[in-house]
């Protein structure tokens, strides 16, 4: 027995692995906004017993920092080691705006882990880009985690039940429970049943906890204060978390692995509640202690001495070479890490020696550390930031809050009101919440100031502190150490330098070009002089309606309880916004219970009905649009809803303007009531009229040309429709009864009266900001919004030998630029951001899920204009009955609703729009009609498509003839007999003739013979053909 076990001891000695059957694993904790004062072993207010014991049984640091004062750069810190320039990552990351994400290309400690035989596994906030908002990101899978359960950000709405939660990219759905308790119960589902027990593992679990907005079971909260207290809930919210890891470490002891397992926990960045900082200066953000000293603790039973207290300075930026050190693998090969292996301190194994000083980015400031100074230093680079706009928008925040300031101050000082408006996640006063908005979207970093950034130089230096003397950095001493100063710069400078040339750009050439474009002075984007929304006469509308019929005052709280229930907050909001203004109104009102219940149902049934925003671009057809494979043009927000919807393939206009937009709007066939050319019948019924019966609200903005303008031969003035006589009770319109321009300082009707902008006024803006205000104003009804656009057809300018003319934008790079190509392209890309603002305003509101954008062009591109479909040339054919003429987009956008990424073939001609929107929303339609309803294929259904369309198109009676063809997908039959092979003669040079083609000839010409032969003129005004 005895050499046996002296054979077992010498194997214990030599092979140290044949102790442990694997390498140690690794679980890093990572909290969200949590303050250095926050948890119990750093002298904050919150019991957190895990924590405690945690620190007390390993290492816990006093003077450690995350990798950036806020979120995604800590983030990206913290899985590389390096800092998050150098890993693509800039500043907050928000896919609408963004490109950036963590590069790829970078080594993870995942990564690092995977290699070295581990399971890797990544729980909760992400916040490092996903390929959402038409991104191609990676996702955490492409960095090393073989599982994971996370989000793009934030757990939504808040921690409690959250809805965004993916696992390994597919939406989970809302789940009950608390979002720290959530991620910690996947961790577990993950070791009891996914992993492979004979590897080590690393566990990375990033809580959203005590990020806003926040949650936490109330039995926790009232141990820290009043239920609605939100000290009280953020405290509770670290309690929670603390009683979710202890459950994480109760079963890793269970499993026998606690003792061979690394923990580490940290901060993404400090608090942004300013008292859980302790004593020091600043908050999440902020590049002084405050913004970025947190907790750290680290805990390995089987290898590192516990019971300590460490004062070096460190942080996450050390993790990966640390774990290196500690588990005895390599470092990446060929990486700069800006981090040290903090290995010697924590094993007491050797001396610490920091290979470059900790440092701190943010923009083109820097932060240095050296020993117990730290030195600010501000780059070269001047900020993109409107800090006038910002101030301005702050002051008009406190204005429209008014009472209700200081219950967002939360007890701080009013100074500090940007910073909280940066940490609430949305506030109850619907205009102080866009005007919020509006001031976060200011701070978001642009990525086109990212050259002039890499460029820059450190500059001056501003400030220095002496942390052992003076930890609340109140006392700049930059003035009294020359050469300590001198020697920090120069070590700063070095590292600045370092960082910038690794940092990579991450615009086109193009996309830098267009973002930053010199604009000259900026043109003015007024209002449309339009009131703001009359609450007063909405609530005497609400007042009319009737009590609804399940209501019972003597059950009044349940029944109000039910409904509001099934309403979003901001629909909630929106009961108590409406609710406040009727008391102020009338405090004397009758029966106050009744009233309260109508306004909720009106809200209610608002919340129930489908919005429709139908949109018509003006001269542009399919080949402009890069989803259609157009590569002239930058169309990025078309070709986003087209990638997040449906895009039809055979979607066919009449060949010019008033013959589209007459059919488009009564659903019926030219050839039954068309007039004259910028003519609509009075008597004729709409799409408007239909929709506003339905009890719709209705707005139409944009170019009118129905109803005979000033300009017009004598014979058509006045001859036609207003916008009211249609059905739209809101107006924003150019060429109503007057000429004018559409553009630059534009001639436009406001609700009937006559408004001549300053030349500086885009008419697109005004149309589109007409449109938004209505959007605000309807949000909690249903509405029916129609804009067809002025853009990009051409102005016209009388001084020019060829009037026509295609002109600058507000985003043109020359306001005087003539080349006609050029100034086409500059109308296109701002037509797409026009409509981009549309979709945006949806989401703003929480109405995008609720609202359908049908978006389309009311004719082909002007033939002046060449376009590219890749080595194709696309000659514009706008008044042509070729496809070049007819053939135009149809994108349909509906989250939640429309397949995304749907192709549709089906046949779509524009008497199809009335049918389709009115049982999209479920109203009457119109009738009769030509048209056919093509809502079950953007319910992804097949529905009964057409087998053909049929366009008849006279613009100008008296002064041609008609043209008249049946079509389906290939084939087109002429009313003169012309049998057109579309798909291999787009031209139409050559009509087939042969016999092979006559089943196709029959069954065209017995679509052709269904219809009338000849329209009417404006002589036979009031004579009308229905089928």
């Amino acid at each position: 027995m005895k050499p046996i076990l002296t054979f077992l001891c010498f194997l214990l000695l030599v092979c140290p692995g044949f102790a442990k059957d694997k390498r140690p694993n690794v679980v890093t904790l990572l909290v969200d906004d949590l303050g250095y004062r926050d948890i119990g072993c750093y002298g904050g207010p919150v019991k957190t017993p895990v924590l405690d014991k945690l620190a007390a049984g390993g290492v816990r640091f006093t003077d450690f920092h995350s990798g950036a004062p806020s979120c995604s750069p800590s983030r990206a810190t913290f899985l590389t080691g390096r800092h998050h320039y150098r890993a693509g990552v800039y500043s907050v990351i928000t896919e609408r705006l963004h490109k950036m994400h963590l590069l790829k290309s970078e080594t993870t400690i995942a990564e690092v882990l995977k290699d070295a035989g581990y399971g890797t596994a990544h729980f909760g906030k992400w916040h490092l880009g996903m390929p959402v908002n038409n991104r191609d990101n990676p996702t955490p899978a492409d960095h090393g985690f073989d599982y994971w359960f996370g989000l793009v950000n934030g757990p939504g709405p808040s921690h409690k039940n959250p809805t965004q939660f993916l696992r390994n990219g597919k939406r989970v759905g809302q789940i009950k429970g608390y979002s720290c308790q959530i991620v910690v119960d996947e961790a577990l589902t993950w070791l009891n049943e996914k992993r492979d027990a004979d590897e080590p593992f690393f566990l990375n679990l990033w809580f959203n906890e005590p990020h806003a907005p926040i949650a936490a079971p109330d039995e926790i909260v009232s141990q820290y204060g009043a239920l609605n207290d939100q000290a009280a809930i953020y405290s509770g919210t670290i309690d929670n978390t603390d009683r979710a890891i202890g459950r994480l470490i109760a079963r890793l002891e269970k499993l026998g692995e606690l003792e061979n397992t690394i923990i580490v926990y940290a901060s993404d960045n400090g608090s942004y509640r300013p008292e859980r900082n302790g004593e020091l200066r600043g908050q999440k953000g902020s590049q002084f202690e405050g913004g970025h000293r947190i907790p750290g603790i680290f805990y390995w039973k089987g290898g590192i001495p516990g019971g300590r207290v460490e004062d070096e300075p460190a942080g996450v930026v050390d993790l990966l070479p640390t774990l290196c050190g500690l588990i005895g693998i390599k470092k990446p090969a060929k990486v700069h890490l800006d981090g040290s292996d903090l290995t010697p301190i924590l094993t007491g194994s050797g001396k610490f020696k920091r290979h470059q000083p900790l440092f701190w980015m943010t923009g083109a400031n820097m932060v240095l550390r050296m020993g117990d100074h730290t030195l600010f230093a501000s780059g070269t680079a001047k900020s993109p930031i409107d800090f006038k706009a910002a101030n301005r928008l702050t002051e008009q925040i406190k204005q429209v809050l008014g009472d209700d300031l200081e219950k967002v101050l939360d007890g701080r000082d009013v100074k500090d009101l940007r910073n909280r408006l940066f940490n609430i996640e949305r506030l109850a006063n619907p205009e102080a919440d866009r005007l919020k908005r509006q001031l976060r979207d200011l701070f978001y970093f642009n990525e086109a100031w990212i050259p002039e950034l890499k460029k820059s130089e450190l500059g001056r230096v501003q400030q220095l502190y002496d942390l052992s003397k003076d930890l609340g950095q109140q006392n700049n001493i930059v003035k009294n150490h020359p050469e300590l100063v001198a020697r920090m710069k120069k070590k700063a400078e070095a590292i600045y330098a370092s960082v910038m040339a690794d940092a990579p750009e991450w615009l086109t050439t193009e996309e830098l070009d267009a973002a930053m474009k010199p604009r000259g002075k900026e043109p003015q984007r007024p209002a449309t002089g339009v009131p703001d929304n009359d609450i007063a006469k909405l609530l005497a509308r609400i007042d009319k309606n009737p009590v609804p019929k399940g209501y019972h005052g003597s059950r009044h709280q349940a029944y109000v309880d039910k409904v509001m229930a099934g309403l979003k907050p901001e629909q909630r909001a929106r009961v108590g916004q409406l609710w406040k203004e009727k008391r102020r109104l009338d405090p004397d009102m009758p029966n106050p219970g009744a009233s309260f219940v109508r306004i909720l149902t009106h809200v209610a049934a608002g919340a129930k009905k489908t919005n429709v925003i139908l949109i018509m671009a003006d001269d542009i057809g399919y080949e402009c649009y890069g989803a259609y494979g157009g590569t002239s043009y930058k169309t990025p927000i078309l070709d986003r809803m087209a990638k997040e919807g449906m895009r039809f393939d055979h979607a066919y206009s009449n060949p010019v303007c008033t013959p589209s937009r007459v059919k488009i709007m009564t659903g019926l066939s030219n050839v039954r009531n068309y007039a004259a050319f910028g003519i609509l019948r009075k008597s004729e019924k709409t799409i408007g009229n239909m929709m506003k019966d339905a009890g719709y609200r209705t707005a139409v903005a944009g170019k009118w040309q129905l109803l005979g303008t000033d300009n017009y031969p004598k014979e058509r003035r006045g001859k036609g429709s207003r916008p009211r006589d249609t059905g739209f009770e809101r107006h924003c319109l150019w060429q109503v009864d007057k000429g004018g321009n559409r553009f630059w300082g534009p001639a436009i009707s406001v609700d009937g009266e006559l408004k001549n902008f300053p030349q500086d006024v885009y008419g697109p803006d005004v149309y589109s900001q007409f449109l938004m205000d209505r959007m605000e104003e309807y949000k909690d009804e249903p509405f029916f919004l129609y804009y067809p656009m002025a853009l990009p057809h051409w102005g016209y300018d009388a001084t020019k030998e060829e009037p026509r003319q295609f002109i600058p934008t507000p985003d043109s790079a020359d306001r005087n630029n003539e080349n006609q190509q050029e100034n086409f392209a500059d109308m296109v890309a701002y037509m797409d951001t026009v409509i981009g603002r549309i979709v945006d305003k949806t989401v703003e509101l929480g109405i995008a899920e609720r609202t359908l954008i049908l978006v389309t062009g009311d004719n082909g591109t002007f033939s002046g204009i060449k376009s590219n479909m890749g080595d194709k040339v696309i000659v514009g054919g706008k008044g042509k009955p070729t496809d070049a003429g007819t053939h135009v987009a149809l994108i349909a956008y509906q989250p939640g609703t429309v397949p995304a990424g749907s192709v549709s073939k089906t046949l779509v001609e524009f008497s199809d729009f009335v049918p389709t929107v009115a049982e999209a929303t479920g109203v009457a339609p119109l009738s009769p009609t030509d048209g056919r309803s093509f809502l079950p294929q953007l319910h992804g259904k097949k529905g009964t498509p057409r087998d053909t369309i049929f366009v008849y198109s006279w613009a100008h009676p008296g002064k041609s003839r008609p043209h008249r063809f049946v079509r389906d997908e290939r084939w087109k039959l002429y009313g003169d007999g012309r049998l057109i092979d579309v798909k291999n003669d787009v031209l139409e040079k050559s009509p087939v003739t042969s016999v092979e083609a006559t089943p196709i000839r029959e069954k065209l010409q017995a679509a052709l013979d269904r219809m009338p032969a000849e329209g009417q003129t404006l002589m036979n005004f009031d004579l009308i053909k229905k089928p």
